[in-house]
C-alpha cells in the first residue's frame, strides 16, 4: 500500500501501482488548517510587499525619506479584493472561510457544487473565475491551469500555486 500525505498522486504511477494490485491512498485532510492559513500570508506579501519594505527600512530608505508615512509600493487591503479558487476541495473551503473574515470576496468554481453555497461564497464557470478574480489559487491536482492562465491574467491578476508565488502578471 502506498499512503501519501499529500493531497494528489502526482509523485507516484498510479496505473503501474494498480497493475501490481498496489493501493494509492492519499490523506485528503491531511495539513488542511496549516496549508490555508498559510496562504494569506503570501497574500498579504503580495499586497503589502512587507518583506520589500522591511528591507528597505534595514537600508535606512525610511530615515532619508522627506516623509513621515513611507511605502515605496502601493499599500493593497485584501478586503474588497475577490479571491478566485479553482476546486472547492477541504484546502479550498478553509481558505474561503478566512478569506470572508478578511472581506474578501469569493468566486469558486468546482466539479462538484455543495448543496447549499456557504456564505459569502458564489460559483460560477472557471472562466469567469479567472476574469473577475484579484488573485486565484488552484486546487493543486488541476492540470488545466497553465492553458488558461496566458490570456486570463493579462489584467494584472496574481497566481498563488502550491505554496509559492508567481509573479505573472503586472508588477
Amino acid at each position: 500500500r502506498v499512503a501519501l500525505p499529500i493531497h494528489h498522486r502526482r509523485p507516484v504511477d498510479v496505473g503501474a501501482a494498480t497493475a501490481r494490485c498496489i493501493p494509492v491512498t492519499n490523506v485528503p485532510a491531511y495539513a488542511t488548517a496549516s496549508v490555508a492559513q498559510l496562504t494569506f500570508p503570501l497574500l498579504l506579501e503580495l499586497t503589502l510587499h512587507a518583506g520589500h519594505h522591511s528591507k528597505s527600512v534595514h537600508d535606512g530608505a525610511w530615515t532619508r525619506s522627506k516623509d513621515f508615512c513611507f511605502w515605496e509600493r502601493p499599500l493593497i487591503e485584501l478586503a474588497g479584493l475577490t479571491l478566485g479558487l479553482v476546486g472547492f476541495g477541504n484546502i479550498a473551503r478553509s481558505v474561503a472561510r478566512i478569506a470572508v473574515v478578511f472581506d474578501m470576496k469569493v468566486v469558486a468554481s468546482a466539479r462538484r457544487l455543495p448543496r447549499v453555497a456557504p456564505a459569502g461564497i458564489r460559483f460560477a464557470e472557471l472562466e469567469t473565475v479567472f476574469r473577475k478574480s484579484d488573485v486565484v489559487i488552484p486546487d493543486s491536482g488541476f492540470d488545466g491551469l497553465d492553458l488558461l492562465v496566458v490570456g486570463a491574467l493579462q489584467g494584472g491578476c496574481e497566481l498563488v500555486r502550491n505554496a509559492q508565488v508567481s509573479f505573472l502578471a503586472g508588477d
